[in-house]
């Protein structure tokens, strides 16, 4: 994004409080902040193998098989799995373009967290029921899905 300042132009038509074209440092400084945030994924271990089931790229839309540790792209509502190949795209870009978002740290803490968690936290659904029976709030589970 350019620098702050009278060169900045907003939208075709686009006008600030002053009649002409130009953002104001507020507005551009808002711009900023939404532009690092645009997108944001999380690293969960899987909780049982039925997570790791083939299912779609919440990015490109493909389906992938996700590893032990799931790659989610965080939206209002729900987290969605994204493949290991949208990740390492998103990694280059960011190695290749000085993107400000750290992509580059992301995928690297996800290939040491899949090396490091080759296994879902539990082995079997019914497992998963066990513990779930003994912390219906979901402490301990929450604990144990962090990477």
């Amino acid at each position: 994004m350019p620098p702050i300042g009278d060169n900045i132009r907003g939208p075709p038509g686009a006008r600030n409080c002053h009649g002409d074209m130009t953002l104001s440092p507020a507005t551009v400084a808002g711009l900023e902040k939404r532009r690092e945030r645009m997108l944001e994924i999380k690293l969960e271990r899987a909780l049982e193998p039925a997570q790791m089931k083939e299912q779609p790229c919440g990015i490109c839309g493909a389906d992938f098989e996700p590893e032990a540790v799931i790659a989610q792209l965080v939206t209002a509502y729900e987290y969605i799995p994204t493949c290991d190949v949208c990740l390492d795209h998103l990694a280059r870009r960011a190695r290749e373009e000085a993107i400000r978002a750290d992509w580059n740290d992301v995928y690297r803490r996800y290939i040491d967290a899949v090396a490091k968690y080759p296994e879902p936290v539990f082995p079997s659904l019914e497992a998963l029921k066990e513990v779930e029976a003994r912390d219906p709030h979901w402490n301990e589970i929450s604990e144990m899905t962090k990477v």
